[in-house]
């Protein structure tokens, strides 16, 4: 253990000894700080004076050394010895203020990159439209979060710089009442910002609280606006996936109506084609709606057709034998087949078309055309 690192440790521990004594001296205000904290405070700032001319012959060390060894053991010994005159400010800074936790005035670091963030990122544009549903309520809790945020900032500020001051005018040298008043001049700082912060968060929630319009005209206002606004949008997206299903549908049914002047049935590659031609046009239908919500900009709608289609496709592992099953009827594959003959109701009928809607007929009955699903 180097020289440094153990006066950093013997101060920090004469700083823990005296620190409970100090925080209770400074409560009484006629009381005058005792000598053993003043000690205290110049072997601090000695230590801090040390360890920075310490870091600057290690540096010039550094510029001087010849290996690649050499400059990583230097680097690594900087390293250190930059923690240590880090924290040695900070407990000055610390002790200085009373105990003030300094931390919570430096920004946080950046957090790690999370991928699951990253996917709900994705749902941003949805969770911002429900937010502009509900802007009024949500500034006012936030103004309030915020207004106690800073209430508490300026309340540890002031117990700060009455420490410092009475530090500062209490100090037996003039580098000690420099290195206060110092201190004195960052914390008025911060204490002026933060009453700015506070005047204004204070201004905007009266503005928030004084509403220009009643709470009638507003209701009827969101009311309309979600009418012309969501109804529109879900209305136009219906229409563009009923009228691009139905177009296709027509080409579908043209197209099967020019394979069955060929003869009473289809062959395996058109019940193909027809498959997969329903398969297509509700896909397109669905992309068609999608695409409509997209352009008029309705993330809400939008992303809860995004959330159904995600829960149709867990549930749909569960139900694709049973498509599969009704794939091969449609195919000409299953246990019952165009040309067969079915008992159904107790009467036999035969089968002249599977479809969704198939076609079973009876030329002895009636009427003896049925159409089942």
């Amino acid at each position: 253990m180097n020289k440094t690192s153990f006066t950093l440790i013997l101060a920090l521990l004469l700083m823990l000894i005296a620190g409970t004594s100090y925080a209770a001296q400074r409560d009484e205000s006629t009381t005058p700080v005792h000598p053993d904290t003043w000690r205290t405070f110049e072997n601090l700032l000695s230590t801090i004076h040390q360890a920075e001319q310490d870091r600057d012959a290690m540096r010039n060390q550094l510029r001087a050394a010849k290996s690649d060894s050499e400059r990583e053991r230097i680097n690594a010994e900087i390293d250190v010895l930059k923690t240590n005159i880090e924290s040695l400010r900070l407990a000055l800074e610390l002790w200085a203020t009373g105990g003030v936790d300094v931390q919570m005035f430096y920004p946080k670091k950046d957090e790690k990159f999370d991928w699951r963030e990253e996917m709900q990122s994705a749902f941003e544009p949805i969770v911002a439209e429900l937010k502009r549903l509900t802007d009024r309520p949500r500034k006012m809790e936030r103004q309030r979060s915020e207004q106690s945020f800073y209430q508490q900032r300026l309340a540890a500020t002031d117990v700060a710089l009455k420490n410092i001051v009475a530090l500062k005018n209490d100090a037996p040298t003039e580098p000690m009442r420099a290195t206060f008043g110092a201190l004195e001049s960052r914390w008025r700082t911060r204490q002026e910002e933060y009453k700015s912060q506070l005047a204004l968060i204070n201004l905007q929630m009266e503005e928030l609280s004084t509403p220009n319009r009643p709470a009638k005209d507003r209701a009827t206002d969101a009311l309309q606006e979600l009418l012309s606004g969501h109804f529109v949008n879900l209305v136009l997206a219906v229409l563009a996936a009923a009228l691009t299903y139905g177009g296709l549908r027509m080409v579908n049914i043209f197209y099967m109506r020019a394979v069955m002047t060929r003869g009473q049935k289809r062959p395996f590659l058109a019940r193909v084609a027809h498959l997969s031609f329903m398969l297509i046009s509700a896909v397109l239908a669905l992309l068609a709606g999608m695409a409509v919500l997209y352009t008029r900009g309705d993330w809400i709608l939008l992303g809860l057709l995004i959330i159904v289609l995600m829960g149709a496709a867990l549930t749909l592992q569960r139900t694709l034998p049973g498509f599969i099953k009704e794939a091969k009827v449609l195919l000409n594959l299953g246990p019952a087949r165009e040309g067969e003959r079915v008992i159904y109701n107790g009467l036999p009928w035969n089968i002249k078309a599977l479809n969704m809607y198939s076609t079973l007929v009876n030329p002895a009955l009636r009427g003896g055309t049925l159409k089942l699903p």
